[in-house]
């Protein structure tokens, strides 16, 4: 992930200087990786093994994995502040250059600071097992969730410096949350259904994505997309926190979870 990361980096820098040349330079170039990297996966070849599991029907698998989420309501709470969380942020990531771009920024200048949040943020990803270790999951998720419903509501002051900050923070969170939050699922979700639950939750997030991009482009060409995200983000990371608590309690109030592991560790 850090290697993607650092490519990504590379990528945006890249594009900003490019883009002053022409735009077409910038999208021929990306076709040009693309194709490579086509080119590339068609050469892959799936590891080949020995004793093959029984395959299950997919009928089955699904009214499985639909029995198990509607019998835990703690494993709901978590995939919803998790999708909620993901969902929003990642959304307001890509409506970030547009509104830096509403700032005065020019195309470089925003590009450049796209290019030192991915820097900063594949150190973060790399070391946040370190703080997981430290700090307890528990702990780093609702504060990562916290501190970031009070930054929003910056993005609202129409200042530089706010808008900047707020954008980096809000991703180097993003960046600590994400491998912390994959942690927690492993850990609490039974091995039997982890994979099923982590595509259910994979589809909430982008459920969650697909909702936002229309209703937030509409608002904010009405109201100003400063004015829209303030209150919304803010909201979402209040809703996702309420989730997150929820799943946390129904684990301390029983001395059997609602799965069939250890509660996490703090």
């Amino acid at each position: 992930m850090a290697l993607i990361t650092l490519s990504l980096a590379a990528a945006m820098m890249a594009g900003g200087f490019l883009k002053g040349i022409s735009w077409a330079l910038v999208f021929g170039i990306s076709a040009c990786f693309q194709l490579c990297a086509v080119a590339l996966c068609l050469f892959l070849t799936e590891i080949k093994a020995d004793d093959k599991p029984e395959r299950q029907t997919l009928a089955a698998h699904v009214r499985q994995t639909v029995g198990f989420i509607k019998s835990n309501h703690a494993t709901r709470a978590l995939m919803a502040g998790i999708a909620i969380y993901s969902g929003v942020v990642s959304t307001y990531y890509m409506f970030a250059q547009e509104l830096l771009s509403d700032m005065g920024f020019t195309v470089a200048i925003v590009s450049g600071l796209f290019a030192v949040e991915s820097l900063l943020s594949a150190g973060l990803s790399a070391t946040a097992h370190v703080v997981e270790a430290n700090s307890g999951a528990r702990r780093v998720l609702l504060a990562a969730i916290g501190v970031s419903a009070v930054l929003f509501p910056l993005v609202a002051l129409n200042h530089h410096l706010a808008d900047v900050l707020s954008f980096l923070i809000l991703s180097l969170i993003y960046s600590l949350f994400q491998p912390i939050a994959s942690s927690v699922v492993n850990s609490e979700m039974p091995s039997d259904q982890r994979a099923s639950l982590l595509s259910v939750m994979s589809f909430a997030c982008s459920l969650v994505m697909f909702l936002i991009f229309p209703l937030a482009g509409h608002m904010a060409d009405r109201f100003g997309a400063q004015r829209v995200w303030a209150p919304c983000g803010a909201s979402a990371m209040v809703l996702s926190l309420v989730c997150c608590l929820r799943f946390y309690s129904a684990v301390v109030r029983s001395s059997n979870t609602a799965f069939p592991v250890p509660p996490p560790v703090e």
